[in-house]
């Protein structure tokens, strides 16, 4: 399966292939129309298994062009399907693209690893949409003592959103 996204709106500078390496392709950069642009591929055994009507003769993929403010996010919900199946794919973020897949499904997790050649005691970073999801994976925020150690929670809430990385003990 490949994925890949652009947030140009036009084709993705670059193809992922979940059994090889990084596609490096030609990209221009045209006028931006503002929208984020995914594209994915199922591999040539799954297709004879699905409805080939979703997918066009160019190589069998699917590009979808959405609002990065969420006004047509239902147009990604095959993304999301593949996503929950196991697939990885590449989507971009505030800061650089990242490589994701389902945080609740082992099998992409092993993929992911595969893909990145990283053994499976190295810690792995998560995208958080909420709070919630930050006390649901993490052990929270260390809480500030009077002693001049500062509340760290204080100083996060008052930078997101926004391109932060923070580093927390996992649960």
């Amino acid at each position: 399966m490949e994925m890949a996204a652009c947030i140009c709106g036009h084709k993705p500078p670059w193809l992922f292939d979940a059994f090889s390496h990084w596609k490096p392709q030609s990209h221009s950069h045209h006028k931006s129309r503002g929208g984020v642009s995914m594209a994915f591929k199922r591999s040539p055994k799954r297709l004879k298994y699905t409805d080939n009507t979703r997918f066009n003769k160019d190589g069998g993929l699917i590009y979808i062009e959405a609002d990065p403010f969420g006004s047509d996010s239902w147009k990604l919900e095959p993304v999301v399907n593949l996503l929950k199946q196991g697939a990885v794919g590449v989507i971009p973020t505030d800061t650089l693209y990242a490589i994701a897949c389902d945080l609740t499904n082992n099998s992409a997790i092993e993929r992911l690893r595969r893909i990145k050649n990283i053994d499976g005691s190295k810690p792995l970073s998560i995208l958080c949409h909420s709070f919630s999801d930050i006390d649901k994976y993490t052990s929270g925020f260390p809480c500030g003592d009077g002693q001049g150690h500062a509340n760290l929670f204080k100083a996060v809430k008052h930078c997101l959103p926004g391109p932060v990385s923070i580093l927390l003990k996992v649960n």
